[in-house]
């Protein structure tokens, strides 16, 4: 999650390349993970968007196991960085 930051929206972005972004939105039971370019006023769905739901991310965590769907792989550490920004948005 560190080469993520806080977008003004609140989601949470990673910039990729030219204007491609790695993007994360975090709320209390789901958070969402979209690859999006930016062209101009409006943004287009490279990839996603995926919805993982807490349950889901729990048992990866517990397993210890990274979590790949689609383009996106998240380290069982970063699972667990998603899971407390949860709790805190809950």
């Amino acid at each position: 999650m560190s080469e993520f930051k806080v977008s003004s929206t609140g989601d949470y972005e990673r910039h990729l390349a030219d204007n491609v972004f790695d993007m994360i939105r975090v709320e209390a039971e789901t958070v969402t993970i979209w690859r999006e370019e930016r062209q101009g006023i409006r943004s287009v769905y490279q990839s996603g968007p995926y919805e993982l739901k807490r349950a889901l991310m729990e048992g990866y965590a517990e397993r210890e196991e990274d979590l790949k769907i689609g383009y996106l792989s998240l380290s069982v550490e970063t699972v667990r960085q998603l899971l407390n920004l949860q709790q805190k948005s809950a």
